[in-house]
């Protein structure tokens, strides 16, 4: 097994949680929002997008890696037409990017003060991206509240009693 090979332990993950996949699935969705705003009036030219959006990703500063991607590929930031006339531009970014990021942070650690026994809906996310179900209920429900974990993640049974075997992510129930 290749997993065993390279001593590689093999994590599974919360669906419809895509925070829970790293910064993989956090650039996807990203690249994903660039491009559905630069196709709305014709959806199926996405393709003819893809590489502008992509240096317009991987030359912008990330946080998570306290570089641009560009940079750390190369070993030197993209030289950006904008810098040619506003050399702070990037520090200037950063600063402000640091405020909002540690403000959001913040904001998302707030407990939602769900515990075992606790009656909650469910969003279901299935319709988000779809054109057609615009009145579809968003909620599904109701459930109980099994177990709580440590990282903000629920375990839920239906009122029959049965366990659904995937967790939950918190900012999924209401």
């Amino acid at each position: 097994d290749l997993l065993s090979r390279f001593n590689i332990r093999h994590r599974y993950s919360i669906p419809y949680y895509p925070q829970c996949n790293g910064l993989v699935e956090k650039t996807n969705g990203i690249i994903c929002k660039v491009i559905s705003k630069q196709v709305k009036k014709h959806p199926k030219e996405w393709d003819k997008h893809l590489i502008a959006t992509l240096w317009a990703y991987r030359t912008s500063y990330k946080a998570s890696l306290g570089f641009t991607p560009f940079h750390l590929v190369y070993g030197q930031e993209a030289l950006l037409p904008v810098e040619v006339e506003i050399p702070s531009f990037r520090v200037l970014l950063k600063k402000s990017g640091q405020k909002k990021r540690r403000q959001e942070f913040n904001r998302q650690l707030k407990d939602k003060g769900l515990t075992q026994g606790t009656l909650v809906l469910r969003y279901d996310n299935r319709f988000d991206n779809r054109y057609d179900t615009k009145f579809q209920p968003r909620w599904e429900g109701p459930f109980l509240i099994k177990t709580k974990f440590k990282n903000g993640s629920y375990q839920i049974m239906d009122l029959s009693g049965k366990v659904h075997k995937t967790k939950v992510n918190g900012w999924r129930l209401k």
